[in-house]
Parts: structure tokens; C-alpha cells; sequence
């Protein structure tokens, strides 16, 4: 697909606690302009049950002149890829960003994210926090160590060289994310496994700056997002899931 033939991005919002900025958030996507002016459809995913009428937008959707917002949230019955998948079947952009926002925001991104697919005709663009030259907020040593290694072993079945396999930032061509099934609630891991078993897909990597809050998880959660990534990993790698 050429650039000529991008006329919108679906951005998606994966809010998993905080809401409080959702807003403003909007605002920093509203004063983002795309290149050829490439117009925009947000959705904003919510992750976890939270009791916010007023912060939340689901009985207030917001109309911009730039872009419309919608919002959907979670059941208990559903995994974050199944939450995923469902809402990656509502868009109708051209590509689709999908964004988490437990990490500072930057919507400047967005072009850079971009630029790999006029430039070079990518079908999926990841954002490292790894790669580049850009700012990086330093991160607990384990948890950027077990990062890193889920990255490897990724690497070595999908036989791919991505840096961060769990990124934050993921542009992928919309038609091609509404062949995948996504299953899991480690849902990254998925993706990049059934992504790279697609024939001729053109996949590339940006470094992306990094200003993310410092984790501040309990060591039996982080423990078990550890074992749900590797069990992602061997499932839909070497089983073929």
C-alpha cells in the first residue's frame, strides 16, 4: 500500500487504570498533523472496570473536526487480545495504531511510526524503546532484563530482529490485523508470532522515546505476566497456536 492510499489511521487507546487524562490525551492527537492529512478515529479501550462517569467518555463520545471517538471496556469473560481483536474489527482506518497509555504519551510518535510505510512500504512498523538515539526514562533492572529476554526467544522461532517485542507502540495495516485471531491476555507476544507467519509482510522497527512511570507492580503480578509471556511465546511459536 502507498502512502498515496492512506487516507485514515485508527488509533487505539488502551487505557488500563488511569483515566484522568483522557482528555487531554485527545487534545494531543487532535493538534497532530499526518502527513498528506491523513485524518483520524480514535477508540479508546478500557482494560479495567473503574466506577469514572465523569472522567470516562462512555456517556459523553466526543465529536472533533478532525476526528470522532468512541469508547468500549472490558468484560470479565474477555481476555486483552479478545478485547482487542473485537474492537480491531470495528476500525476503518487504512492502518491501525494500536497504543497503550500505562507509559507516558507521545502523539509526535505518530509520525515516526509512519514514515517506515512511505518511505520503505511497510505493512507493520514497532516503536523500541530499545533502538535509536531517542530519550529513555532508565527502568527496574529485572523487569527490563526479562523484556529483553522474551524478545530473544521470540526472535529465534519467528526468526525475526525486533528489539522490543513488548512495545507500548504497534502500526499495523488494518486489513492485515483483521485476518488475526488474537487470544491472549499476553496478546503482543501473540501478534508478533502470527504477524511474522504471514507471507511477504513487511515488517520494520523505529526507536521510540520512553518516559514511562517506574513500575511499580507486586513481584507475584510481575512473576506471573513473566510466566503468561513465555507460555505466549512457546504457544504460538512452536505449537503453532
Amino acid at each position: 500500500m502507498c502512502n498515496e492510499m492512506i487516507k485514515k489511521i485508527s488509533i487505539l487507546l488502551l487505557v488500563k487504570h488511569d483515566r484522568t487524562n483522557i482528555r487531554l490525551i485527545l487534545d494531543k492527537i487532535r493538534e497532530v498533523q499526518l502527513e498528506d492529512n491523513i485524518s483520524k478515529e480514535v477508540i479508546v479501550v478500557y482494560l479495567s472496570k473503574i466506577n469514572d462517569p465523569v472522567l470516562g467518555i462512555e456517556d459523553d463520545p466526543v465529536q472533533c473536526d478532525e476526528f470522532s471517538v468512541r469508547s468500549c471496556s472490558i468484560t470479565p469473560n474477555k481476555s486483552t487480545g479478545k478485547m482487542v481483536q473485537e474492537t480491531i474489527q470495528t476500525c476503518s482506518g487504512d492502518f491501525l495504531l494500536i497504543q497503550e497509555l500505562g507509559v507516558h504519551f507521545d502523539s509526535t510518535l505518530y509520525k515516526t511510526l509512519l514514515a517506515p510505510v512511505f518511505k520503505g512500504g511497510a505493512d507493520v512498523v514497532y516503536g523500541s524503546r530499545y533502538k535509536g538515539g531517542n530519550a529513555h526514562r532508565t527502568s527496574a533492572f529485572f523487569h527490563n532484563t526479562f523484556n529483553k529476554f522474551l524478545t530473544k526467544i521470540s526472535n529465534m522461532f519467528t526468526n525475526l530482529n525486533l528489539t522490543d517485542v513488548t512495545t507500548s507502540y504497534k502500526l499495523i495495516r488494518t486489513d492485515i490485523a483483521k485476518r488475526i485471531v488474537l487470544k491472549e491476555e499476553c496478546y503482543a507476544i501473540e501478534l508478533v508470532a502470527k504477524v511474522s507467519r504471514i507471507k511477504e509482510v513487511k515488517i520494520y522497527e523505529v526507536g521510540v522515546s520512553y518516559h514511562g512511570e517506574v513500575c511499580q507492580v507486586k513481584s507475584r503480578a510481575k512473576l506471573g505476566a513473566g510466566i503468561r509471556g513465555i507460555y505466549s511465546v512457546l504457544k504460538y511459536n512452536l505449537l503453532k497456536g
